[in-house]
């Protein structure tokens, strides 16, 4: 196996589902465990709004990752990537400097990721307790994101179990020539 989108794919959907709910899950409690130890108040009902909210943008960053590894086999590549990625989703995101005192570019160049959406979602649900009907428009935008990055990665999985059925192909075949050769001589 050349590359990860070689993989059976039964194996590369269940490591999806599987990081996907785990990452999901490990970031909503780091979330509700920080909000108790710091003594934030917070209204119990709208906790599982929060989770929503939580795993739809763990799950379109994850659908962004997934992609990515499928196709690049270079760590450092890779790493880079990501790199370019994280830095101006967190700088024109809204995260770091409010989007009313950032530039037309900037502004642009933030929704291009999913951070700002899930930064505007969870602003509306947890910050002024608005049911996820209100922040629906952006969490379509994280949808839309999951959607074209899981597309691209069952493209990318359908390839690579051609290129792997290939090989294999080629392998026995070249297996056969060799068992001919040895049997003759």
């Amino acid at each position: 196996i050349r590359n990860a989108r070689q993989i059976p794919a039964i194996e590369l959907i269940r490591a999806a589902i599987v990081s996907g709910f785990v990452a999901g899950t490990s970031i909503s409690v780091a979330f509700y465990s920080t909000m108790l130890l710091f003594g934030v108040p917070f209204d119990q009902s709208e906790i599982w709004n929060v989770i929503s909210v939580i795993f739809l943008f763990t799950i379109s960053m994850e659908s962004i990752s997934y992609f990515l590894v499928l196709n690049i086999n270079n760590s450092g590549i890779l790493a880079a990537i990501i790199t370019l990625i994280v830095l101006p989703a967190f700088m024109y995101s809204g995260y770091m400097v409010p989007f009313e005192q950032m530039a037309d570019l900037p502004t642009r160049i933030g929704g291009w990721f999913p951070l700002r959406y899930y930064l505007k979602s969870l602003y509306l649900v947890f910050n002024h307790h608005q049911p996820l009907a209100v922040a629906q428009p952006f969490m379509n935008k994280l949808w839309q994101f999951t959607g074209l990055f899981f597309s691209l990665s069952i493209v990318s999985i359908i390839v690579g179990q051609f290129e792997r059925k290939h090989r294999e192909k080629k392998e026995k075949n070249e297996n056969v020539k060799l068992n001919i050769e040895e049997v003759q001589s």
